[in-house]
């Protein structure tokens, strides 16, 4: 069952000085040497692998996310958000293939962890709360859905928004929920249900608009 952090998902924790270089090297890779740039890589591949055993040991599967995208308006090289792997939903890959994937940054952009959702991990279902309340999100799931609850990962700058982890013992379809809307306000995604087929941006990612560190933290109550 997913409690807390400490407890579930997953016993490492980020190195918070590799946290900061990251998101320097995210921002401003231009701004150290290549030899510090190589070494902050380094340590970040080291602490994604940590957290990778964490989730294997808790059988969630996780897999690294496709190399950046040069953005040719800006020059600059930004985040992947898919997998990098094909059929990675359906076939992911082992603790060893993943640790051959992961380098730690390319082209100065920090890799970042996807977890996958359904079935490969046991059941887990993530809850992708944006415009909506996460009291909000419970209370129109708990009508449907038989959910082990929950621990949060998001932006500490973001409290009301971020993934919320579950486990679900039936298998669930991915869907989005969607606001009623109105003539004044149009139809809006409230939230999403990610569940088979779908993967969620899981902790020590690096947020890849904003450069914050992605972290789990335990719910009160």
């Amino acid at each position: 069952m997913i409690n807390n952090e400490n407890n579930a998902v997953p016993a490492a924790k980020a190195n918070i000085e590799t946290e900061k270089g990251i998101c320097v090297l995210n921002q401003e890779p231009n701004a150290m040497t290549p030899e510090k740039a190589e070494e902050i890589a380094r340590t970040r591949r080291d602490s994604l692998l940590k957290y990778a055993k964490g989730y294997w040991q808790h059988l969630q599967i996780v897999c690294v996310n496709a190399p950046p995208v040069l953005d040719e308006a800006t020059g600059k090289y930004r985040p992947s958000k898919g997998p990098r792997r094909k059929n990675w939903s359906i076939s992911p890959p082992s603790l060893e293939e993943l640790s051959e994937d992961l380098v730690g940054a390319i082209n100065g952009v920090p890799e970042n962890l996807i977890a996958v959702c359904g079935q490969p991990s046991k059941g887990l279902v993530v809850v992708d709360v944006d415009s909506a309340s996460a009291g909000e999100a419970w209370a129109i799931i708990s009508r449907h859905y038989n959910l082990e609850k929950r621990v949060r990962a998001g932006r500490e700058s973001q409290p009301k928004r971020g993934h919320w982890y579950y486990r679900c013992q039936e298998r669930v379809g991915s869907r989005s929920f969607r606001s009623p809307g109105s003539p004044e306000t149009p139809t809006e995604t409230f939230f999403d249900l990610l569940a088979e087929g779908r993967g969620a941006m899981a902790p020590p990612s690096i947020h890849p608009v904003t450069g914050e560190p992605v972290r789990f933290h335990a719910e009160k109550g």
